[in-house]
């Protein structure tokens, strides 16, 4: 009876230290960022644009701008099913090219003087990182000012 005492008393002394362990998820959505920051990318949590305080924040993915470049045109971009509007009604849309490469998960695109930034919800994990890095390359190029 003592030793069931003994498992007991280890057991509730060890549940807070496995309760703080991550889940499968957590370390495949952390392996996930980590890797997107070795290809270059940065990556934040923020709300998207738009968005009231109540909403959860999101995954943003973003490239930076190089020493002096500037883009052409800024804004921020919304996907309404397979359209981007512009979310400054009187902006300029985006061209259809642009926006082809980025996959379903990816919900807003901002234009920000500091670079090009996509909003993920990252449920598709590593097989969508090199098309949102190639996109964001490609959104990035086509926006440069020459």
């Amino acid at each position: 009876m003592s030793w069931l005492l003994v498992v007991f008393i280890l057991f509730v002394a060890l549940s807070p230290l496995i309760t703080m362990m991550p889940t499968r998820a957590q370390k495949q959505l952390a392996n996930l960022r980590q890797a997107a920051i070795e290809s270059g990318l940065q990556v934040q949590l923020q709300r998207p644009p738009g968005s009231p305080e109540s909403e959860r924040m999101m995954a943003c993915y973003g490239l930076r701008l190089g020493h002096r470049q500037k883009l052409t045109q800024t804004g921020k971009y919304r996907r309404q099913g397979v359209d981007w509007q512009n979310m400054d009604l009187r902006g300029p849309a985006l061209p259809e090219t642009i926006t082809a490469q980025f996959p379903e998960g990816v919900t807003h695109l901002v234009l920000a003087p500091d670079g090009v930034h996509i909003f993920w919800d990252e449920l598709d994990g590593e097989t969508h990182l090199d098309q949102i890095r190639q996109g964001l390359e490609q959104v990035r190029e086509a926006c440069l000012q020459s």
